[in-house]
């Protein structure tokens, strides 16, 4: 193929001579025209563009990758040559002044300047690499690891924690080298310094492991779930219990915090007086749609006397032979030997005269008039029950099995009607227990406390001697002792730290203003602390409490726990730079 300018010099001339203008214009100038940065430009295809891109990338990750493995392989060299400087030096330390002990001596410090050097050697060829870290923790860690157990650590309290947080991070210290000792005993120094940081800062970081675990994978109360599916929303540290519980009702008696947490837990007692009325009414499909108290309370007994009212034009009460057996057979309990004849004389006026003398010839009773029976009866047991007297308590009882026992029998003679009835029955007898529970509210407008509703529990079991609360078979008795357990305040506060706080109030703001930083930290730290305490955030660290994890959560959250002592391990070399970690201060 002939050059190009030979090309130029063999034209022929009549094509010289047709050619166009620019052709005259020399070689040289024509180049010069030329837009070199569109030609390269144009060169930059999205192809030759992502080619590039992915080589970097792969790069990259080959770099990081090799790092990792250099990593990996530097911290399984640790935990075995760590303990061989441990040994080395600790002979050395021991040896006498004989030509062996000088050989023991020397070898010893050989051995701590080739572990320096090989140290200087990895940080020179991984500047500032994460990868080589991340292979050297996990090499560091294998041994832990392996040995942690995966489903008790929850369950271990914290003092044992605290012992093995310490027990880890000492052991852990001994299988990381010493750097930049001259002699053994130098090296025995710094190793006992070392594993004194280690074995404290794993001690530390144990509880800051417990509570990371314990918010992962948080093992719920039994008595707090109980609460949940209620619609009751406890406050953060209620629901994880133990230290939580205790410190957040220490924090109540604070100003600010105080105030916030007095908020929150005014929110969850309104929630069971909630809870309560809406048991009371989901028998019967209805809601409580008003705010707690008297109002609400209210409004449930409107809803179960609509319900009521709207069967008994349709009822008609029958003293069936069922009845007939069940009354003779309480009538004899009451008159051989179990009551005194006063009370056995009362009995059998009250029968005869709220019941019998009800009937009709046919031993029936209009649903209206059944009515009037039933509140009559109701009331009559309820006032013998709360008698001081034995023998007035046990004739309240027996009041209350005629009045079961006829409900029964008005169930069985309008049969179409029995699960209304049922229902409604159930209805007020827990409305008998809101009822009770929220008469001596006046301070707090009908809002009545876990105490409270525990006492009217108690109040309203009408089985004999209070047999069922005694077995915790009483009607609400699961809602009342999940609430008294839960919710009840553990820590009162004396007024002592309030007075105290507000007392210093002056000096924390002239420290503020000559110092403001700070106060604006520990301001911003509360603020983080007191978001579960807001409205929203009591219920969304609520959800995030209890709400269900996928099985894998337990075992992670379980070796957080066991491996946290070692975090803590790690950060030696932070407050004691001769020594030499995974958390390489230097990186």
């Amino acid at each position: 193929m002939a050059l190009l300018s030979e090309e130029l010099i063999n034209l022929p001339t009549n094509v010289a001579q047709t050619a166009p203008a620019s052709a005259q214009i020399p070689l040289s100038q024509q180049l010069e025209a030329i837009d070199t940065r569109a030609a390269l430009k144009a060169l930059e295809t999205p192809s030759i563009k992502d080619l590039a891109t992915a080589r970097s990338t792969a790069g990259s990750i080959g770099t990081n990758l090799g790092n990792m493995f250099y990593g990996a392989t530097k911290g399984m060299a640790d935990i075995v040559q760590a303990p061989a400087q441990l040994i080395l030096n600790s002979a050395a330390a021991l040896s006498g002044e004989g030509p062996a002990s000088q050989y023991v001596k020397q070898k010893a410090q050989d051995f701590n300047r080739y572990l320096t050097n090989q140290e200087n050697q990895y940080q020179a060829e991984t500047p500032g690499s994460g990868a080589a870290g991340l292979g050297r923790a996990g090499a560091s860690i294998a041994p832990f690891l392996a040995a942690a157990p995966t489903s008790v650590a929850s369950a271990i309290p914290m003092a044992q924690k605290l012992a093995r947080g310490l027990t880890q991070g000492a052991i852990y210290s001994q299988l990381q080298p010493v750097l930049n000792a001259e002699s053994p005993a130098e090296f025995l120094s710094s190793k006992a310094v070392q594993t004194g940081l280690g074995a404290g800062l794993g001690a530390a970081a144990a509880p800051i492991g417990s509570a990371i675990s314990k918010f992962l994978n948080p093992t719920v109360n039994p008595q707090v779930q109980k609460l949940v599916n209620e619609g009751i929303t406890p406050t953060a540290g209620k629901i994880l219990g133990g230290g939580f519980a205790r410190t957040e009702a220490k924090l109540s008696s604070y100003p600010v915090t105080g105030d916030l947490m007095a908020g929150a837990t005014r929110r969850e007692i309104e929630d069971l007086n909630k809870a309560t009325y809406n048991r009371a009414l989901r028998s019967i499909g209805e809601v409580s749609t008003k705010p707690a108290g008297f109002e609400g309370v209210y409004e449930v007994q409107q809803k179960l006397g609509n319900f009521y009212d709207s069967l008994l034009p349709k009822l008609t009460f029958k003293a069936d032979e069922q009845f007939l057996g069940e009354l003779g057979a309480i009538s004899r309990s009451v008159g051989n030997g179990e009551l005194p004849q006063q009370q056995v004389n009362q009995f059998d006026n009250i029968i005869k005269n709220q019941l019998i003398g009800k009937m009709d010839d046919d031993a029936t009773i209009a649903g209206k008039s059944f009515k009037r029976v039933e509140e009559a009866l109701n009331d009559l047991s309820k006032q013998y029950g709360k008698s001081g007297d034995t023998n007035d308590r046990l004739m309240g009882n027996k009041i209350g099995e005629v009045l079961t026992s006829a409900r029964e029998s008005l169930q069985r003679t309008n049969p179409e009607y029995a699960a209304d009835l049922k229902a409604a029955n159930a209805g007020w007898a827990q409305y008998n227990i809101i009822r009770s529970a929220a008469k001596n509210t006046d301070k707090t407008n009908g809002v009545f406390n876990p105490s409270q509703f525990s006492r009217a529990v108690y109040a309203e079991d009408q089985s004999a001697r209070k047999g069922r609360n005694a077995t915790g078979r009483a009607l609400m008795q699961d809602l009342s002792s999940a609430a008294n357990s839960i919710l009840s305040p553990k820590y009162p506060d004396s007024g002592t730290v309030g007075r105290a706080l507000i007392a210093a109030a002056p000096t924390a703001g002239l420290s503020f203003m000559s110092n403001p930083l700070p106060a604006i930290a520990i301001g911003g730290a509360t603020l983080a602390a007191t978001a579960p305490y807001t409205q929203i955030g009591q219920r969304i660290a609520a959800q995030l409490l209890t709400s269900k994890r996928p099985p894998i959560v337990a075992p992670i959250a379980n070796t957080i726990s066991n491996l946290a002592p070692l975090g803590g391990a790690m950060l030696a070399p932070t407050f004691n730079p001769g020594t030499e970690s995974l958390l390489d201060v230097r990186r």
